[in-house]
């Protein structure tokens, strides 16, 4: 019988709402296993796994971070490279993405979409993360992605993602005592599960895991006879560390990455490793590659500075394998230090061995209730930390617990820890925070500048602007009118009308959304609610975002590496996301940098900042 129930269907999805309002109305249940309803969807979409090309990931902790590092160095080698991964931390589009971006809201809607309409076409009607997965491959097949960094979600021979023919290659992460309720209560049970990924024709790369776990690995590659590499850590040297980044040595060669701790070289091993499989299965990957890649990967919440002063460390680690791992950097990076632990667990983890293990570098301990059915309550957890005679106190919200501890006064380092749910809520928060701090700083240092000098430094700008490729290329560029000391961009506008250039300027509208607007001779300008002046939508033209090919713009902060903060009223994040193709180029005072900024996932990278040094 088919699926009768009232819940939305296929063509009732008209916005990035209502896609992921169907997707979550199927909620996973473990009461039914199987791939069948994965292998049903994508037959009706006609297999679009099937054209793809995979490395294949499984492991209990640390698969993440080597997808995201194999990910960057498969980008850095001119290969279009999709990776699926879950769960997502701020957004779900996080988890579709091609060469380090996420899917657009407009892709995910129609993606979304054509997925919806195969699932409502079957009589058992797939869970969310079957519909999740079915994504994925269709969106990676619709890019022509060459190769795609798959993420299992959870175990390995039962989870959707193992719909999948032989990969190219299946990589086997560290294995520990997670999700035993459905994977087994033994590392034997668990690795058996995770190897299911294994198929005939590929080759496997494994962490250097317990020996209970790895003679499962090496049985099942026996008898598929499938090759088999394992990582050995005796040839890892781990050479320098700091705050920023870490170098180590493996197999004589030196290597640097921003991902912080002991356990990410030994990832990284893992992932070197993997590099060397695929290169003599044919795939291109220079050496050059492979150093960029390594050094340029990020994964957000995995041991993750957030700040500097004070230092605000994040980690999505939820059982005591994560915990070790951290209470080893922290006595790595932080010697001698107690820290304030901000901490909110699922009431099915082990909660009271990750506190024994983390208790000894904590002096206080934090607690909020990730947004899960399966979280353990702030004020329960709290308890069951007082009890062992440490301290601790409950908060109910990250906003009300981040806002004392960062606006204290106290130098004494932050770590947050337990949870994925709870550490992208806390990321997005803290970003909130540390950004307003900065836009404060930086505001007050341009507000500072003279008009004299505004203008001088704002034609200068605009000479480098001119003489840059990327002006130079464009047709149509979009600009704005300045207020309030920003870059001034006169001669620049004269300069582009000279040379028959299309000019397009902002007009804000509602709930975020800005228009480009081309004004005419005789276009009405109005003052806009935020004091800037605008084109009237009346006598001007219009371009889409995708049609456009330089925007230049305004800054309120900015660091080394292109990240931006503006004003704060998200206009420019949303148009940017639509704007694939153009260059995007953002223009500030030198005065307006700061040292880093917290950057979100749904933040668009700069192409270049030029400012009047």
């Amino acid at each position: 019988m088919k699926n009768t129930n009232q819940r939305m269907k296929a063509d009732q999805i008209l916005t990035y709402d209502d896609a992921l309002s169907y997707i979550e109305n199927y909620t996973w249940s473990k009461t039914r296993p199987g791939l069948s309803r994965t292998y049903e969807l994508l037959e009706v979409l006609g297999n679009p796994q099937d054209a793809l090309k995979f490395v294949h990931v499984a492991g209990s902790n640390g698969k993440g971070s080597t997808c995201a590092m194999l990910s960057s160095i498969l980008s850095k080698s001119g290969l279009k490279t999709g990776f699926y991964l879950s769960p997502h931390l701020s957004g779900f589009c996080e988890r579709f993405q091609i060469d380090g971006m996420q899917i657009s809201e407009e892709d995910f809607i129609d993606t979304t979409r054509k997925v919806a309409a195969a699932a409502d076409s079957l009589d058992d009607h797939p869970s969310q993360f079957e519909i999740s997965t079915a994504i994925a491959f269709l969106y990676f097949k619709t890019q022509s992605c060459d190769i795609v960094v798959l993420e299992v979600g959870m175990g390995g021979s039962l989870d959707s993602t193992n719909v999948i023919k032989a990969p190219e290659l299946a990589v086997i992460c560290n294995i520990g005592l997670d999700h035993t309720d459905f994977l087994g209560s033994t590392l034997a049970e668990i690795a058996e599960n995770k190897a299911g990924i294994i198929k005939p024709g590929c080759e496997v790369v494994c962490y250097e895991t317990a020996s209970e776990a790895l003679s499962i690995i090496e049985n099942r590659c026996k008898e598929l006879n499938t090759p088999l590499h394992i990582s050995k850590f005796d040839n890892l040297n781990c050479l320098s560390r700091s705050l920023k980044s870490q170098s180590f040595s493996y197999e004589g060669a030196r290597y640097s990455i921003s991902l912080l701790g002991k356990h990410q070289c030994k990832n990284a091993s893992v992932v070197i490793d993997a590099v060397k499989v695929l290169r003599s299965r044919g795939w291109t990957i220079s050496d050059e590659a492979l150093r960029f890649g390594l050094r340029d990967a990020k994964w957000p919440a995995r041991f993750e500075i957030l700040s500097l002063k004070p230092i605000f460390i994040l980690d999505g680690g939820h059982n005591p394998q994560c915990a070790s791992s951290i209470a080893q950097a922290i006595s790595d990076y932080l010697p001698d230090q107690k820290l304030r632990l901000i901490i909110g667990m699922l009431a099915d983890k082990n909660v009271s061995d990750v506190v024994d293990i983390l208790a000894p570098n904590v002096s206080d301990f934090y607690c909020l209730t990730p947004d899960s059915d399966r979280a353990m309550p702030a004020d329960e957890l709290a308890a069951l930390i007082m009890s062992k005679g440490l301290s601790a106190k409950s908060y109910s919200s990250s906003e009300e617990c981040l806002s004392e501890l960062l606006e204290s006064v106290s130098e004494q380092a932050i770590m947050a820890f337990g949870s994925l749910y709870l550490a992208g809520e806390l990321r997005e928060s803290a970003a909130k925070l540390l950004q307003k701090k900065q836009r404060k700083e930086a505001l007050a240092a341009r507000n500072s500048l003279s008009k004299d000098y505004i203008e001088v430094a704002s034609i200068a700008i605009c000479k480098k602007l001119i003489s840059s490729d990327e002006f130079q290329n464009s047709k149509k560029i979009f600009v704005y009118k300045a207020v309030a000391g920003e870059v001034r961009l006169d001669y620049l506008i004269n300069k582009a009308t000279a040379l028959g250039k299309e000019i397009y300027y902002p007009l804000c509208k509602g709930e975020g959304e800005m228009l480009a607007l081309k004004p005419e001779a005789d276009t009405v300008w109005l003052r806009g609610s935020f004091g800037i002046s605008e084109p009237s939508e009346a006598g001007s033209g219009e371009a889409k975002p995708s049609e456009l090919d330089l925007i230049i713009c305004p800054l309120v902060a900015f660091d080394k590496n292109g990240n931006r903060i503006g004003m704060g009223g998200g206009y420019y994040d949303r148009f940017l996301a639509k704007a694939k193709s153009a260059d995007v180029i953002g223009v500030a005072f030198d005065c307006q940098k700061v040292k880093r900024i917290l950057a979100q996932t749904h933040d668009v990278p700069l192409t270049k900042v030029i400012t009047e040094k």
